[in-house]
């Protein structure tokens, strides 16, 4: 998918009638270096997220994101500074 910008973005929204809408975050491609702010989605997929959240006409709402939100025991803690 290509913004209005024309530059490539994987994140979007795929709608099963109005039971569930899937929500794909990008949390790799566009997300900032901690020294540069460390954001894991740019400012643009953030107010898409808030907005698919608050809108969205479907009873339930699922967000997959490719970056796990919480610690992991130290077994596989091989990522413990790609988390949210």
């Amino acid at each position: 998918v290509e913004d209005t910008n024309g530059d490539k973005q994987l994140w979007r929204t795929f709608r099963w009638g109005t039971v569930v809408e899937f929500i794909v975050l990008d949390c790799r491609y566009e997300r900032t270096a901690p020294g540069a702010g460390g954001k894991y989605i740019s400012d643009a997929q953030m107010a898409f997220l808030k907005e698919r959240l608050l809108t969205s006409p479907c009873h339930f709402k699922c967000v997959l994101n490719s970056v796990p939100i919480t610690n992991m025991p130290n077994v596989w803690d091989v990522a413990a500074n790609d988390r949210w």
